[in-house]
């Protein structure tokens, strides 16, 4: 769901040229980097 839900954020931001850094994720003490663990940025290329 959160993989699902970032490709879609980001084909959005790609549509109105926002750049998006990154997607974390945060619970339990932890935390992780969407745009660490997929090729999704590679997917959709963010405006600089």
């Amino acid at each position: 769901a959160d993989i699902e839900l970032t490709r879609q954020l980001l084909a959005g931001a790609e549509l109105l040229a926002i750049p998006i850094l990154d997607h974390l994720i945060l619970g339990n003490g932890t935390h992780q980097s969407i745009r660490e663990i997929t090729t999704l940025w590679d997917e959709c290329p963010q405006p600089d």
